[in-house]
């Protein structure tokens, strides 16, 4: 969990050791469960970060112990990384293009 509080450079709002992890986001909030406490359909979402410095998200990904496993250029549409935290789940940071 201290990988997405390092990635996000936030505060949690609310957090319950390796179990759950609250975030604020922008128009609300979103969190991170373990295995234990997630829903029974946890493995059909994917969660995707919109950044602004697609390289230099990657590069703290990795600096945090995440691994980049694929990228997609979408063209006038953006950009996506799709990753791997360290405890295997996936997401993706996508950049819009300039």
């Amino acid at each position: 969990m201290p990988f997405y509080q390092a990635l996000l450079s936030t505060t949690p709002r609310f957090n319950d050791g390796d179990k759950w992890i609250q975030f604020p986001a922008e128009t609300g909030r979103f969190a991170i469960s373990s295995r234990e406490e997630a829903a029974t359909a946890e493995c059909s979402t994917v969660m995707v970060f919109e950044v602004a410095d697609l390289e230099g998200a990657e590069y703290q990904i990795a600096a945090l112990g995440g691994k980049i496993l694929a990228t997609r250029d979408m063209g006038a549409h953006g950009r996506t990384v799709t990753f791997s935290d360290p405890a295997g789940n996936v997401c993706q940071i996508f950049a819009g293009s300039e």
